[in-house]
């Protein structure tokens, strides 16, 4: 008869089994722990903090040029006569025009441009603004009211754009006496815009 001791052999099964499970366990451990260091090396990378410094160039502005052009001959009959305003900006940004008030009438008999060789002003034509009037004469030929343009963006080299909203010029009656100093005058409104 032969004598097998069968505790012994599974004990040698077991332990060999036992054995490679260790094993498993300890690459698994060593690989675990070289993940999480990258990852946390990653972590650290990412989450770094710092501090310095940037500078820059600001560009400036240029003066816009706005015009105006009323619709018709007008008289003085105090009628409303819409104006159409346009804005030309030679800068390279965008501007905004906001309030487009006028702060001049001139009256000419001959006007060919600003500075105009040809220029003849017309000294009878009261051209004062209404907001003018405490000074002499006490009558203002002409008026306009401030035009909200609502903060339109001009666009940078815009050239004779039309604004949204239109003014209205008023040639107001003087019914004290006649104005026939301003027949045929060519009426230049000096405006401003903020």
């Amino acid at each position: 008869m032969i004598d097998i001791p069968s505790v012994s052999h599974k004990a040698s099964v077991m332990g060999r089994g036992s054995h490679w499970t260790k094993r498993r366990k300890v690459i698994a451990g060593v690989v675990g722990a070289a993940v999480s260091l990258i990852g946390t090396a990653g972590y650290a990378y990412w989450t770094q903090s710092g501090s310095g410094t940037a500078t820059g160039t600001t560009g400036t502005t240029v003066g816009i040029t706005i015009t105006g052009t009323a619709a018709g001959t007008i008289y003085p009959d105090g009628a409303s006569h819409t104006v159409t305003l346009a804005g030309s900006n030679s800068g390279s940004a965008a501007v905004v025009v906001g309030t487009v008030t006028p702060t001049l009438f001139t009256a000419y008999t001959t006007y060919d441009g600003p500075g105009g060789a040809a220029d003849v002003a017309d000294a009878d034509c009261t051209t004062l603004i209404a907001d003018d009037l405490n000074a002499s004469p006490t009558f203002a030929d002409f008026s306009m009211a401030p035009v909200n343009e609502g903060a339109y963006s001009l666009a940078a080299a815009a050239s004779n754009v039309t604004l949204p909203v239109t003014g209205t010029l008023v040639f107001n009656n003087n019914s004290s006496g006649n104005q026939d100093a301003c027949k045929s005058a060519i009426i230049l409104v000096t405006m401003t815009s903020a």
